[in-house]
């Protein structure tokens, strides 16, 4: 029999689901246009050639941030469910410690290699020292947001995600009226934009000021070492089938390829940054109900999960088709934009697969079946080597852009196979 109470806790419990979704669909939404309109002011104002060279350092940070998130990100669900015997603060602090060093150490060694760069190429040189701040303000923030998330205050990462958006706009369009925007200087906008977001976080966590042992940070660091070791493997192979295609095509074909690549990317961006922030909102109720009644509740939330996103990814993937086009012509102003529209096509694809694993993908992480996430991923990237060269060779870009609507068709389908075994 339901009692008062009962029913009381379930209407509490249910509205403060509801806020955590509307907060973090926010939070992802303003970053996620925040991020892409950034993009593409880069690549109205810069240029082509220039924004490739922005695109291929980027792709490079990239990996560093996918690296990072792999093992404190990721993995933050069920490592913060294991040290629940501690005080909360006192986990908190523990991972934001170590985002914080990690973060310096890895954006002190960038910078150094931006220097010894500079005698070779100074635009290079030049943007990855500035890529090495831009790399320590983002891994405080990414860990700091996730935070937010994991201790039910997505509120605060969402306001952080305010000021990051406005900070970074109105940061380059400075830049660019006083005809100061370069790659280099775009990702010192972004560092100092990430480095105020992580701050407004920070201010939301229970951090305390106690001394913490190196005993107790090695910890923390070798249980999310454990957990996510085979998700730093499976973000490599992650890396190789998407952004790694952005200094690969800097060296087979040009800069300016690369730009135009680093470009389908953004019609994709709205989409899978959305779902990202649904995604994070149910992957830690999701891990939870898992560890409590088993995979009969996984099955349910997977089901219903797969039926929205699928849903959201065949409307994005028909508006993408149909007003692909348009916006290469009057909002990144390319001149020759009838002329990828087969990559749009491709796009199109490469949306609805991205819906569909990301939605399966919720059962593997929820369940911590790491292993059965990096095999997915290298099935993308067996599919990705057997086909990059020749149709990149024939098509160029739009060439790469079939190569990752291919391989994110097969991780797709290599994702639900698994999905549907685990599940069984």
């Amino acid at each position: 029999m339901i009692t008062k109470v009962n029913i009381s806790e379930l209407a509490k419990s249910i509205w403060r689901w509801r806020q955590a979704a509307s907060f973090g669909v926010l939070d992802q939404a303003v970053s996620s246009i925040g991020n892409l309109t950034f993009a593409i002011l880069l690549l109205r104002w810069m240029g082509m050639e220039a924004f490739g060279y922005f695109s291929i350092v980027m792709a490079f940070s990239l990996l560093i941030q996918g690296l990072v998130a792999a093992i404190l990100v990721q993995t933050m669900p069920y490592v913060a469910a294991r040290f629940r015997h501690m005080h909360p603060s006192s986990y908190e602090t523990a991972a934001f410690r170590l985002a914080v060093v990690m973060a310096l150490t890895l954006g002190v060694l960038i910078a150094l290699l931006g220097l010894g760069l500079i005698a070779a190429s100074s635009l290079y040189g030049l943007s990855t020292l500035t890529a090495g701040g831009a790399l320590t303000g983002t891994l405080i923030h990414l860990v700091a947001r996730r935070l937010c998330y994991a201790g039910e205050r997505v509120d605060r990462a969402a306001i952080a995600s305010l000021f990051y958006t406005a900070a970074l706009l109105i940061q380059i369009s400075i830049l660019e009226a006083v005809a100061w925007l370069t790659p280099a200087t775009a990702f010192a906008a972004l560092g100092l934009s990430a480095a105020l977001a992580a701050i407004i976080c920070r201010g939301a966590l229970r951090l305390h000021n106690r001394h913490l042992s190196l005993f107790r940070l090695s910890k923390v660091f070798l249980r999310h070492w454990q957990h996510g070791r085979w998700l730093v493997a499976n973000s490599i192979v992650f890396w190789l089938t998407d952004s790694a295609l952005i200094p690969f095509l800097g060296v087979m074909l040009d800069a300016r390829a690369a730009g135009a690549f680093r470009g389908m990317q953004q019609l994709l961006s709205p989409l899978v940054q959305g779902l990202g922030a649904l995604y994070w909102v149910v992957l830690p109720r999701a891990a939870s109900g898992y560890r409590k009644q088993g995979p009969t509740f996984l099955r349910r939330v997977v089901a219903n999960v797969t039926l929205v996103f699928s849903f959201l990814g065949l409307m994005y993937a028909l508006a993408v088709l149909a007003g692909g086009v348009w916006v290469l012509d009057h909002v990144f102003r390319w001149s020759n934009a009838d002329a990828y529209q087969m990559a749009i096509v491709f796009v199109a694809i490469a949306a609805f697969c991205n819906a569909i694993k990301i939605s399966l993908g919720i059962c593997l992480d929820a369940g911590g079946f790491f292993r059965d996430i990096f095999a997915v991923r290298l099935v993308g990237i067996l599919v990705m080597v057997l086909v990059i060269w020749p149709l990149v060779n024939g098509f160029a870009v739009t060439g790469a852009v079939g190569a990752l609507a291919l391989a994110n068709l097969a991780v797709a389908l290599a994702t639900g196979g698994v999905t549907w075994r685990r599940m069984a």
